[in-house]
């Protein structure tokens, strides 16, 4: 049935979404050495499934939660059941975030995919509009790596998923407006979590290969300003003349 049912109409079908789903999944898999191949693949596979029934379709708002409880009564294992309704985690900024890895690892791909995917398609946040939630998209996968201490080589990771898009649209992806998007989201994560403007653009003024790699860069100079506020005024002033400002 997900063969049939379109996800949008320039990335193909829910199944096409599915497939891209595994790939990406079983990438981070790899990445982050979390859960297990069999386990990621499984969840994959069924993660949209329930899309397809009238359940969800009379009740859209239980997708997820009822694919959690159709794959217990078939008898999948409790970690593919609960990656079903996981990867759609988190719902809202202060949203529940997955606790298991297979969920983790699902919820990732999932929201990796439509950042590329519909940037690829042409379908970017405006100021004003934000129709496919990109922006709750990126919040999620910034808490995620966080909140776990996950490193992520960005470039590498948003040119897997490139490959993965249909050919006539990888080529239309400007991986650079990509990166432009996860940082100004980045930057405002970081203002919410008390760090200072200037704290916040020194760290982010060369991009952000790396969202957890940031962070830890980020309390580092926050820490050393603090706690050695001679030593980082004296640095500064050398900074300053090397650079003959």
């Amino acid at each position: 049935k997900l063969q049939s049912i379109v996800f949008q109409k320039e990335l193909g079908s829910l199944w096409d979404k599915v497939e891209r789903l595994k790939r990406g999944a079983l990438f981070l898999q790899k990445v982050f050495s979390l859960s297990n191949a069999l386990n990621v693949e499984r969840a994959a596979i069924l993660a949209k499934a329930d899309l397809a029934s009238g359940m969800v379709f009379e009740f859209p708002e239980l997708q997820g939660t009822i694919g959690k409880y159709y794959a217990a009564a078939q008898g999948e294992v409790a970690e593919v059941a609960k990656a079903i309704e996981e990867h759609w985690w988190p719902k809202g900024e202060k949203g529940v975030l997955p606790s298991t890895e297979t969920g983790l690892l699902l919820s990732l791909a999932d929201k990796l995919d439509n950042l590329v995917g519909y940037f690829a398609a042409g379908l970017k946040p405006t100021s004003s509009s934000d129709p496919y939630g990109l922006r709750r998209q990126v919040l999620g996968i910034a808490r995620i790596l966080l909140s776990k201490q996950l490193f992520l080589s960005l470039p590498q990771t948003l040119e897997f998923f490139q490959k993965g898009l249909p050919e006539r649209l990888q080529s239309r992806l400007q991986i650079n407006e990509v990166f432009l998007f996860l940082q100004a989201r980045l930057r405002t994560i970081f203002y919410e979590e008390g760090f200072s403007k200037e704290e916040a653009e020194a760290i982010l003024s060369h991009g952000c290969m790396d969202v957890y790699d940031a962070h830890c860069r980020l309390v580092a100079l926050r820490s050393f300003r603090l706690q050695h506020p001679l030593a980082f005024s004296a640095l500064l002033e050398v900074f300053k003349r090397a650079k003959g400002q």
